[in-house]
């Protein structure tokens, strides 16, 4: 019988594992947002995006490595390794590219299947193929609460720009006011980015190890 996913008990487990991995989470959101903010004063030049995009994607597996180590779903020397998260990353954001290209909508699809799937490379060491393929068996018939879960951690980002431009506009980047802007945007968006994070190993959780239970491990 599938695991189901209901909309609050999953974020309840949001929630207990942000309860207990708040030092990594609060880590990576300073850290990422001090990167992006430097990132947009010195215009993104090409050299500093490639230095930024490497340093987002070990901050990624840094953070996602912490979050399994915290809630006890992998010991440490359990977890898969950086060249593994790396792969799968590169392959998924691949498979989106494609799937933006086809109108957007395939892409989104392949992002709400896929949520699990870093989850479960990192915490059973699945490899890359199989952890997608997993994934993809394993979100059958959620699409729904997990798309709008998805959608709700982007509301706080696109508040944020939304606001931003209709009270500054699209001012100089280097200005006091475009530095605060730019600032409070990427705080936005490095805060999204733990929330799917942290959505992502609840649903592993819930669909892959439901009778395991949070409390016990932060206790």
């Amino acid at each position: 019988m599938e695991n189901r996913i209901e909309v609050g008990p999953l974020l309840a487990s949001v929630r207990e594992i942000l309860s207990g991995a708040t030092k990594p989470i609060l880590a990576y959101v300073a850290a990422m947002t001090v990167v992006f903010t430097l990132m947009d004063l010195y215009n993104a030049e090409s050299g500093h995006f490639t230095v930024s995009s490497i340093g987002s994607t070990v901050a990624g597996y840094l953070l996602m490595r912490a979050l399994v180590l915290q809630t006890e779903l992998a010991a440490e020397g359990e977890v898969a390794g950086f060249g593994s998260y790396f792969g799968l990353g590169l392959l998924e954001g691949l498979a989106y590219l494609v799937g933006a290209i086809l109108l957007i909508v395939p892409a989104i699809v392949l992002m709400i299947r896929w949520t699990p799937s870093i989850p479960l490379l990192m915490c059973e060491k699945r490899g890359v193929a199989q952890s997608m393929d997993l994934s993809w068996k394993a979100t059958k018939g959620n699409f729904w609460p997990l798309l709008g879960l998805t959608l709700l951690g982007a509301v706080p980002f696109v508040l944020a720009v939304a606001l931003s431009v209709s009270l500054f506009g699209n001012g100089d980047p280097t200005s006091a006011t475009g530095i605060i802007v730019s600032a409070i945007t990427n705080l936005c968006l490095t805060a999204t980015l733990a929330y799917y994070a942290l959505l992502a190993l609840a649903t592993y959780k819930r669909l892959f190890r439901p009778h395991e239970g949070l409390a016990e491990v932060f206790a």
